[in-house]
């Protein structure tokens, strides 16, 4: 009886016969991002629109909104860029929901009110 000799296995690792192809992410982690983000510039419009007919209760809430979905798109859009998962969507979510937000409109607005 002639025994088989297969070498030494390491981990049940298979022989490479050929390059594999590197597996494409998804790119839905950014896609979602960016949406809040851009929700987010409609909500702030929409607020904005709100308060200036004098509703300030329901502006109140759609900035508390507003802040919760920039703070979702940029979290998302960091997520998206450092795992790799729509990248480009992810930059532009970080970029849109940090600017759209609400708390940084107002420091922004507020800073260049002195300035006129």
């Amino acid at each position: 009886m002639a025994s088989e000799h297969r070498g030494i296995e390491v981990f049940g690792r298979r022989r490479r016969t050929q390059i594999d192809e590197p597996v494409r992410q998804s790119s839905t982690l950014g896609i979602v991002a960016f949406s809040a983000a851009i929700v987010t510039v409609f909500v702030v419009a929409i607020g904005v629109f709100t308060a200036e007919s004098g509703k300030y209760a329901s502006a109140t809430g759609l900035a508390y909104f507003a802040i919760a979905a920039s703070v979702v798109a940029v979290i998302g859009g960091l997520l998206a860029l450092l795992l790799g998962r729509g990248r480009g969507w992810g930059v532009a979510a970080i970029l849109i929901g940090g600017l759209a937000s609400p708390l940084v409109l107002t420091r922004l607005l507020g800073m260049f009110s002195g300035l006129g």
